[in-house]
């Protein structure tokens, strides 16, 4: 008998557990539904259908991986992800540069035009030989239309290769920021996003990238990389969302919303 009400027991908590789920899925379906229209005229990049499978998908903490057929340039991978975070915690972890994880090899400067509407960096990316180094300039920027359209349930930040001839941006590379080799390669194309949908008991967050890196590298090869890649940074944007409420307080600098209003230190709620 006992081991029957211990059955019975793992049953229902079983199908309590399924039927949460379903409910869950449910919301964040309505949510997201809520959302579609918004995204599709104000987003910065493609914006995927998903159903109810997908969401279950989601839910049990898988990536969704798309590839993004682009004619005439190399595609663009797209991620998708539920993280059970606050929409606050996903951005400032994903903003604060304090805490940032730079890849192996990736030197950043920012330069001059930076303010709180726009960061303009140079990247430069250190390659093991007999690879060229690459580097490039991109502008970053908040989406404050999407935020505003939304009423702050979706917050998005894109970037794209700053338009100005590269040789005039190095000049505002300071001297010994980097070591700048003979042969270092520009990535033709470097553009993307990352967006958070606020649903239900946490966010969907959309991360979407189209590289091409220059040189005589395969373009599926680079599909492949950037397909690969959406698990990582999914990851760690997740860790890094996680830790934003204790790591952002005190003297930190301020991180703002798409609106470039400030989310004060110590304010960033978990859930």
């Amino acid at each position: 008998m006992g081991i029957l009400c211990g059955t019975l027991r793992s049953m229902l908590l079983l199908l309590l557990a399924m039927s949460w789920a379903q409910e869950s899925s449910e919301s964040h379906l309505s949510d997201w539904e809520i959302a579609l229209p918004v995204l599709k005229e104000h987003s910065k990049g493609h914006v995927p259908e998903l159903s109810q499978d997908d969401l279950a998908r989601l839910r049990s903490g898988k990536t969704i991986g798309r590839r993004l057929e682009s004619e005439g340039e190399v595609d663009g991978a797209l991620g998708i992800a539920f993280m059970p975070l606050s929409i606050e915690a996903v951005w400032v972890g994903g903003l604060d540069d304090r805490h940032a994880q730079l890849a192996a090899g990736l030197t950043e400067v920012w330069l001059p035009g930076t303010n709180t509407e726009r960061k303009i960096l140079y990247q430069h990316l250190d390659v093991p030989q007999p690879f060229a180094d690459r580097h490039w300039v991109v502008q970053i920027r908040s989406n404050a239309g999407l935020y505003s359209a939304s009423e702050g349930k979706v917050w998005e930040r894109y970037w794209d290769l700053d338009p100005r001839p590269l040789s005039e941006l190095l000049l505002e590379v300071p001297d010994g920021a980097i070591e700048l080799e003979s042969g270092t390669l520009t990535t033709p194309i470097n553009r993307g996003r990352w967006t958070i949908v606020r649903v239900g008991d946490g966010v969907i967050v959309l991360y979407e990238v189209h590289t091409d890196i220059g040189g005589p590298v395969p373009e599926e090869l680079m599909v492949r990389f950037a397909m690969l890649s959406l698990n990582e940074f999914m990851g760690t944007l997740e860790e890094v969302g996680a830790r934003a409420p204790e790591h952002y307080a005190g003297d930190h600098y301020i991180i703002r919303r798409p609106d470039l209003s400030p989310i004060q230190p110590g304010g960033v709620p978990r859930m």
